[in-house]
This record gives C-alpha cells, structure tokens and sequence, in this order.
C-alpha cells in the first residue's frame, strides 16, 4: 500500500499504469497533438461509440421511414374519390353521357379497387347491356324532360336507374354488369344514396332502441326504401 505524503509534487511524478507506480510521466502533448484523432482509448469506448452510431442511424432510418409512410397515406387518401367524375355518368344528366368509353372505364376501376370475385364485370356482357339501356334512355329521355316540366320536379338519378332496371325486369332482361357499375357509384362515401341511408338510421337507431342488432337495422332500412 502507498504511504501517504504530503507532498503534492510526489504524486504528480507518479504514472498509475496497471495499478503500480511507476515515476514516469505521460509524455506531454505537442501541437499537433489535438489535431490527430486519439489512439489511446481502450477498446471497449471505440465499440461503445460505434455502437452508438449503429443505434442512431437505425433509429434515424425508423424515424425517416415513419414520416414517408405518413406522407404516403396521405397523398392517396387526399384523393380518395378522384374516380369519382368517370363514374359521374351514371347520374343519367345526359343521354350522350351513357357510352361505351364511359362504361369501359367505370368497369376498370371496380375490377382493379376490388378483390372480389363477384363484383368482376364482364366487358362483353358489359356492352351488350349498355346498348340496350342506352337504347331505352334515348326512347324515354324526351318524355321524361316532359314531366319535369309539368311536375316542376327534377327527376333523381335514383329514379331514373329504378326505372331503368324496372323496364329490364318486366322484359327479363339480365344486366348484371351493369347493376354492378350502379351499386359501387351509390355506395361511395359522401353520396347522396349513402347520406339518406345514414339519415334514416339515425332516425331509427335511437337512445330509446341503442341495443338493435346490425341485423335488425339492416331490416328497417330495407323495409323503409323499398317498401
């Protein structure tokens, strides 16, 4: 054990290497000394700061990889409906509206948005439907313009859709790809179809009924459309 000494001077001439003095100094250190990267830390405090440097570039691809994903929801849902004016020509406005350009287009979209086996249209049914709608459109266009005059009434695309479909049915006229065009326009978010739905379930969904089933919801709404 090293005897105490009150000497400061002593124990600064004192190199504590490997736990013994020795009497020799650190050798001092030049100019350019400081400008040279250190060779003297253990090796353990170089792993330590290489570890250390791992951990933030991985936590900092995380972070970058965070935001991208972010920004990526973003740009495609700012844009959710941007299909929606190549579907507008199912509200029936115009009689030049119902083509086969339009129709090939709205086929598309459904059968690339949805993985589902039963809503794939079929573009050679697909055709020989639309020209036998477009054919009752052009017959009944003019007679339907005549009754919004004298009703002063606007006939709505669901009006004109039912009839349409109500003509193909007392003829047995099968249009499933076409129905199928229909039933995806009306059921996009923000719809006027949507939106009355969601207003006669509020009405029947009360505090008074909170515990119906989906089920039995379901039911209401389908009795109070269509019947």
């Amino acid at each position: 054990m090293m005897e105490e000494s009150g000497n400061i001077d002593e124990i600064e001439d004192l190199d504590f290497w490997d736990g013994k003095p020795t009497g020799e100094r650190w050798p001092p250190l030049g100019a350019n000394d400081l400008d040279e990267e250190p060779t003297y830390l253990p090796m353990t405090s170089s792993e330590l700061a290489l570890f250390y440097e791992q951990v933030r570039n991985r936590v900092k691809e995380e972070f970058d990889g965070f935001y991208e994903r972010c920004i990526a929801y973003l740009d495609l849902w700012e844009n959710s409906f941007g299909n929606v004016k190549q579907l507008s020509w199912i509200n029936l406005t115009k009689t030049n509206a119902v083509d086969w350009e339009n129709a090939e287009t709205s086929a598309e979209i459904i059968n690339s948005s949805l993985d589902v086996p039963d809503m794939k249209i079929n573009n050679d049914q697909l055709f020989d439907e639309l020209v036998l709608a477009k054919e009752y459109l052009q017959s009944n266009w003019e007679q339907w313009k005549q009754e919004e005059t004298t009703r002063d009434v606007i006939i709505s695309s669901e009006e004109k859709c039912l009839r349409l479909f109500g003509h193909f049915k007392e003829n047995h006229i099968e249009t499933p790809n076409l129905i199928k065009i229909v039933e995806y326009t009306f059921c996009l978010p923000g719809t006027s179809p949507v939106e009355r739905v969601f207003s006669l379930m509020n009405n029947a969904w009360t505090d008074d009924r909170g515990l119906m089933k989906e089920s039995t919801v379901q039911g209401l709404m389908t009795c109070t459309i269509n019947i």
